[in-house]
């Protein structure tokens, strides 16, 4: 083997090597990082009483006093509720465009939701 060819072999070898090299860092790196991300997730609060606090706006109500069934039914669609048409399910008042609206979710049984989640 001349000068040249044991060279370029030898090129060859070592950039192979740093390319494996780097794979395993980025792989050792990305199951570090991974792994302790769930330690910065958000996790609801609790109250006093052991129950989760709500995002509820100033009047009490979730999802900033819309129309939720609205949101679910009619996509791109967002319709401010109304008070006179409002339930309260776990502290929490929902406000509904019509009072159609309000009979749909009732309808619905608790744990189902509108697609079937939970």
């Amino acid at each position: 083997m001349d000068n040249n060819t044991a060279f370029f072999t030898l090129l060859i070898y070592r950039s192979i090597s740093m390319k494996v090299n780097f794979i395993k860092l980025f792989v050792v790196l990305t199951l570090g990082i991974g792994s302790c991300l769930h330690c910065f997730a958000q996790v609801p609060a609790k109250s006093k009483d052991g129950k989760y606090t709500l995002s509820l706006d100033k009047n009490g109500c979730m999802a900033q006093g819309y129309d939720v069934v609205t949101m679910f039914t009619q996509s791109d669609t967002s319709i401010k509720g109304n008070s006179q048409y409002e339930s309260v399910y776990q502290n929490a008042k929902y406000w509904f465009a019509t009072a159609g609206k309000k009979v749909y979710l009732a309808e619905i049984p608790i744990g189902v939701g509108l697609f079937g989640g939970l």
